[in-house]
Parts: structure tokens; C-alpha cells; sequence
């Protein structure tokens, strides 16, 4: 067994950039070199619009920026899009050269708080991330009516996997109005289009 130390806190947002105003959310790593690691976070403005920005840390100094982003990598979409109430990165992947960021896109809603879809950005230099398309890579089906969220993609011998949330489902707790989910699996040859046979990778435990 491993001995693991709690760090505590190693960033807090930073106020002098206006993308910036709160939260440093659904944060994951991407090892540059050596003990080098740039972990990627999102943030809100004052309009609580998110973007997904970066700060680069020595694992055996956490606590000490080494950089930060000045501005966001991606941010929302146009107005109507998928994602025009903000971007929130989910993880990243090495192909073919090219970085792939995928990300959730949401919008706010009217009759439940939200809806979610996963988007993708690539970049040539890991710098300047373009949004592959105008909408998103996986989004609302037959089969799944509700949204699909935070996911995790990994390439293995040629097939590119993902894990992702899933809704089932929204209910009405009080003046809440509340969502339930559990995990997906899809497949996919190039990790823009995706197969999903409904593969449930981690289901409920119970009605709870």
C-alpha cells in the first residue's frame, strides 16, 4: 500500500483575470516532462459563464505556479450552440500529433437548471485550441434523452474509449429540481464519432 499526503489547496483563482472570478472545477493533469505536469481547470465569470484555462506545477513543489494562463484555452460558444453558457474541460488525448480536448459543453435551462453535451477542441501546440465543430460529439438520443456529461477518453490498440455520464433522469425534490446518473461506455475509430450501444459501466447501487 501506498502512503499518500494530503497537500491540501495548491491554487486559488486568481481575480486580476475577469474569465476568472470563481471556481477552479473538474480539474486533470497532462505530464509535460520529468516531474512537469499542466493541470487544467475551469473557471467562471461574474456572469457565471465558464472557461477552461491551465496552471504548469513540479509535482515536488505543487504549491509554487510555475505558469498560469492568462486567458481561457476555450471558452463558450456562440449564442444558440451547445455550449454558449460555457466550456468545461473533461480530459485530454495525444493523436496523431495533435492534442485532443474534450470538453462539456452546457447551456442553462428553463423548465430543469441545465443541459450538458460533450464537445471537442484540438490543438497543434498545445497552446491555441480550436473547436473542432460547431456542435457537439455526443449529445441527447432516443436512448438518451436527458444530456451526457464529464468524461474520461483513452486509445487502446487502435479503439478509442470513453466513459461518460449519463442522465436518466430529473425529479422535482421540494423547489429543487434535481438530476440522476450513472456511467456510459462508447466506442469509437477515430474519437470524434462514437458508437454507443447503451453499456452501462457503473450502474446505481440502489433506488438511493
Amino acid at each position: 500500500m501506498q502512503n499518500w499526503k494530503k497537500l491540501g489547496q495548491i491554487f486559488e483563482v486568481d481575480k486580476n483575470y475577469d474569465w476568472m472570478f470563481s471556481h477552479a472545477s473538474v480539474p486533470f493533469a497532462e505530464h509535460i516532462r520529468q516531474d512537469f505536469f499542466k493541470i487544467y481547470f475551469s473557471c467562471r465569470n461574474k456572469n457565471n459563464e465558464s472557461s477552461i484555462g491551465y496552471i504548469t506545477i513540479n509535482l515536488y513543489n505543487p504549491k509554487e505556479i510555475l505558469e498560469i494562463s492568462e486567458r481561457p484555452i476555450l471558452s463558450k460558444g456562440e449564442l444558440g450552440t451547445f455550449d454558449d453558457s460555457g466550456a468545461m474541460g473533461c480530459c485530454i488525448l495525444n493523436k496523431d500529433s495533435k492534442k485532443y480536448l474534450y470538453y462539456i459543453g452546457w447551456n442553462l435551462g428553463v423548465t430543469v437548471p441545465f443541459r450538458n453535451s460533450i464537445g471537442l477542441a484540438i490543438s497543434d501546440d498545445g497552446k491555441v485550441f480550436k473547436k473542432a465543430f460547431n456542435g457537439p460529439i455526443i449529445d441527447r438520443t432516443k436512448e438518451e434523452p436527458h444530456f451526457s456529461a464529464s468524461n474520461c477518453v483513452i486509445e487502446d490498440n487502435g479503439i478509442y474509449k470513453m466513459w461518460y455520464l449519463s442522465c436518466t433522469g430529473w425529479k422535482k425534490e421540494g423547489v429543487k429540481t434535481v438530476h440522476n446518473y450513472h456511467i456510459k461506455y462508447a466506442e469509437s475509430a477515430d474519437g470524434v464519432n462514437w458508437i454507443r450501444d447503451g453499456v452501462v459501466a457503473i450502474d446505481y447501487k440502489d433506488d438511493y
